[in-house]
């Protein structure tokens, strides 16, 4: 299963690779896919993981870095 989020707090292909091994730590995670320009990832999982488990994973790396479920940050009407 994919599910695509927002970033908050990449600023440089530095924080993307950061932000990629920190999400890929996570038991579950297969494959992280980064878009710098858009500030968007999408995580590859072999089960459901909790939003929360993502925030709290970068929270405890780097106190600047954030993800925000995709309705929270798109406007698509």
């Amino acid at each position: 299963m994919n599910s695509t989020y927002k970033i908050t707090g990449m600023h440089s292909a530095s924080c993307t690779k950061h932000i990629s091994t920190i999400l890929s730590a996570i038991p579950g995670v297969l494959k992280i896919s980064v878009i710098e320009e858009t500030k968007e990832i999408t995580i590859s999982m072999n089960t459901i993981i909790r939003i929360e488990t993502f925030q709290q994973a970068l929270k405890k790396q780097h106190d600047g870095y954030g993800i925000l479920h995709p309705q929270v940050y798109r406007n698509d009407y």
